[in-house]
């Protein structure tokens, strides 16, 4: 835990000096800001802002640690000991203020959500007025979460030396957040989330910590293939 702490804040200043961090960051923030002024009820908003919260995590992570010539990149390499160890550290160091913003986010999407009305109690989004507000706050943490695990693997997979060029990496993520949010059973799911039902909301977080895991775990392997 000593060794993991020192790489995290060297990311973190990393990403600070160079100031990557800030054009996603504002996207989330603006968005963000929309969503809890037209707040509707609790797993609406959540849901809505799973497609953000992936765009900002992949966003950062393609850009947290990224340097722009060879030299540089070995220096940080050869200081950090493996290519696998810069990109696992790297995904925890995005992780961190993901999971802050889910919690700030979700604690107040459940809290100021309004309350529903007879007609809404009587529609398809019923579901979501039965739940209390604590409850409502816990799983909206839980929607919001998977976002940031789905945008962690895909900027994982797009980061350097896996994809050299950071345009092309850009441009990649955003392919495979927009292939992924097409999909299917991931819209299938989004839907019975913003319905407010719990099970689709626990499967959507299930399924993006495993594949942000094995995002993690390939892409560092690969990375390893690419350096040499």
């Amino acid at each position: 835990m000593t060794s993991v702490v020192p790489w995290i804040r060297f990311h973190l200043v990393l990403g600070h000096g160079s100031r990557r961090w800030f054009p996603p960051f504002v996207v989330l923030a603006l968005s963000s800001a929309l969503a809890l002024q037209s707040l509707g009820p609790g797993f609406s908003t959540a849901a809505g802002l799973v497609p953000v919260a992936a765009i900002w995590a992949a966003w950062t992570a393609i850009g947290l640690g990224s340097v722009d010539d060879d030299p540089h990149y070995d220096l940080l390499v050869a200081a950090a000991g493996s290519v696998e160890r810069i990109h696992q550290l790297r995904a925890l160091t995005v992780a961190l203020p993901g999971a802050a913003w889910t919690l700030v986010m979700g604690v107040l999407v459940g809290l100021l959500a309004p309350v529903c009305t007879e007609a809404q109690r009587q529609s398809a989004a019923g579901a979501q007025c039965d739940q209390p507000r604590p409850v409502a706050s816990l799983l909206a943490v839980v929607v919001l979460s998977a976002g940031v695990w789905a945008g962690i693997g895909i900027g994982t997979l797009c980061h350097r030396p896996i994809v050299r060029s950071r345009a092309v990496s850009l441009a990649g993520a955003l392919f495979l957040l927009a292939g992924m949010m097409i999909l299917p059973p991931v819209q299938h799911t989004l839907l019975s989330v913003d319905r407010g039902h719990r099970t689709p909301a626990l499967v959507l977080q299930g399924a993006t910590v495993v594949w942000a895991a094995g995002a993690v775990v390939g892409g560092s392997l690969l990375a390893a293939r690419r350096s040499r």
